[in-house]
């Protein structure tokens, strides 16, 4: 048995080469060599796949925008806006020229409407980001950062607006009396604090 001394990574102690000097006898050097080799790559590859899959894979912005028509939003992680019952209709998707319109339905305190605002939206630099435009004023771009989705239930997302960057969740209507554990969970993990701007006994569908 061959030992390696001192500290070595943990793919390092499976890719020693056979030291004939300590195994004379042993015959097929050189195809033990190669085996020694290949062994290498291979776990080289298993861990950067491993890897690969811990890192996950990046949102995929347009995706959301398609799989999310008529989102309600449900948390936030600050009391810098009144978002009471907010919810939000897609009314334009251009899947060709990564192109969408949202309109926000901003709610007063009973859950009628009281301003609705437009959000013209366009392809970002990266593929989990969006730029977009409030209102048609084309002076001030802003962007938009998707940080995860389940693509069938929630959103969780940070967006520039009124001045703060809200970090928030949003989700598919028929899932806001009972928020699924993944998006919870996610929630958790990439805004922190957690703001109720839903409330069942307020909100009602638009």
């Amino acid at each position: 048995k061959i030992e390696v001394a001192g500290t070595q990574p943990p793919l390092a102690r499976y890719c020693v080469l056979p030291d004939r000097a300590r195994t004379p006898r042993r015959p097929s050097s050189n195809k033990m060599g190669l085996w020694h080799v290949c062994t290498c790559v291979l776990l080289a590859v298993l861990i950067g796949v491993v890897i690969a899959a811990n890192r996950g894979e990046r949102t995929d912005a347009f995706r959301v925008i398609e799989a999310f028509s008529r989102p309600v939003s449900i948390y936030k992680d600050s009391n810098n806006s009144p978002f009471k019952c907010l919810s939000a209709t897609r009314t334009r998707f251009d899947p060709q020229a990564k192109e969408a319109t949202y309109i926000w339905h901003l709610k007063d305190d009973h859950g009628k409407v009281k301003q609705n605002v437009s959000f013209d939206v366009e392809k970002g630099k990266e593929i989990d980001q969006v730029t977009f435009y409030v209102d048609d004023d084309r002076t001030h771009r802003f962007t938009a950062y998707c940080n995860y989705t389940d693509y069938q239930n929630c959103i969780v997302v940070i967006v520039p607006y009124s001045g703060h960057n809200h970090c928030m969740m949003w989700l598919q209507r028929r899932v806001a009396h009972n928020v699924p554990q993944n998006c919870l969970d996610k929630y958790e993990e990439k805004c922190g604090v957690k703001i109720p701007t839903f409330d069942s006994d307020i909100c009602k569908d638009d």
